[in-house]
């Protein structure tokens, strides 16, 4: 199953906390700046709760981790941006 956002921090807390992985990036069709995370994952994970967990700070994950996510998220923007100009 798949599951989109364009939200920097929410992808790096899904990476850090679940170990999700990113498809691909596609771009957002509406804002030639933005792009979505595609995330892949299982059936029987509950996207939902993670993401609802995340936006009412039900749960904790590693700053440490969540950090360098953030750095390797915006790098790969970065790169995703410029390759596709």
């Amino acid at each position: 199953m798949e599951y989109r956002t364009s939200d920097l921090n929410l992808s790096a807390y899904l990476r850090t906390k679940y170990n999700l992985k990113i498809k691909k990036l596609e771009p957002d069709p509406d804002d030639k700046d933005r792009a979505f995370f595609i995330f892949v994952y299982d059936k029987d994970f509950d996207i939902e709760k993670a993401v609802n967990d995340f936006f009412n700070k039900s749960d904790e994950c590693s700053v440490n981790i969540y950090m360098r996510e953030i750095s390797d998220l915006r790098s790969w923007l970065r790169n995703y941006r410029v390759n596709r100009e």
